[in-house]
């Protein structure tokens, strides 16, 4: 499946070495060794982001930005395609590859606060950096993904017609989330004076 793919990307099939990585929940991920060089392999969930195209373009216009006005900051890129594309579409999916960074780890679950410090730290250095790029040239991949009051609506949609038992046995949850109920009003009402920043929605 995968050798149509990496020749697109340019790889020699005779020196890969192709193997399944990490533990994402969405996007299926392979780690390819070259020789000395190593790289991530992604194929895009398009049952969930609908338009891979779209994340492309999005990282495409960060990557600009940061090149001209950050340029120190470290921001992973996606290679081009031998057709000079970040992505790949073949009947198997959409794929792009990034280069991988070496003694990196993923913490799925933080252990101790520096490491939740850390992860914090790095978030609001993305947004900072980022802070100047006009927001609006994003393309929105998630439509109302973070959007509190739809979520809100939903969930109590679902406690009308959710399953009773599991209703019940999360009473003390389903009230704790009722009585932060204020924190979506406070959103709706005051969200005309935030201004609209780039983000990493991992957070």
């Amino acid at each position: 499946m995968l050798d149509k793919v990496l020749e697109k990307f340019g790889f020699s099939l005779s020196g890969v070495n192709c193997l399944p990585y990490g533990s994402g929940l969405i996007n299926n991920t392979w780690k390819i060794s070259d020789n000395e060089n190593e790289f991530i392999l992604q194929r895009i969930n398009d049952k969930i982001f609908k338009t891979p195209e779209d994340i492309a373009t999005n990282i495409r216009l960060l990557a600009d930005y940061l090149s001209e006005h950050h340029p120190d900051y470290f921001f992973v890129q996606p290679f081009k395609s031998n057709e000079g594309f970040e992505l790949v579409i073949t009947d198997d999916g959409t794929f792009r590859v990034f280069p991988y960074v070496k003694n990196s780890n993923t913490i799925n679950v933080v252990e101790k606060p520096a490491q939740a410090y850390e992860a914090a730290k790095q978030f609001a250095k993305f947004t900072k950096v980022l802070s100047g790029l006009d927001a609006s040239k994003l393309k929105i991949t998630l439509p109302d993904f973070h959007n509190l009051p739809l979520r809100y609506q939903q969930f109590e949609a679902v406690l009308k017609t959710g399953n009773p038992e599991r209703i019940i046995q999360s009473k003390d949850l389903i009230d704790f989330i009722q009585q932060q109920k204020s924190i979506v009003d406070e959103f709706e009402n005051g969200k005309q004076h935030f201004k609209i920043r780039v983000t990493h929605h991992d957070t």
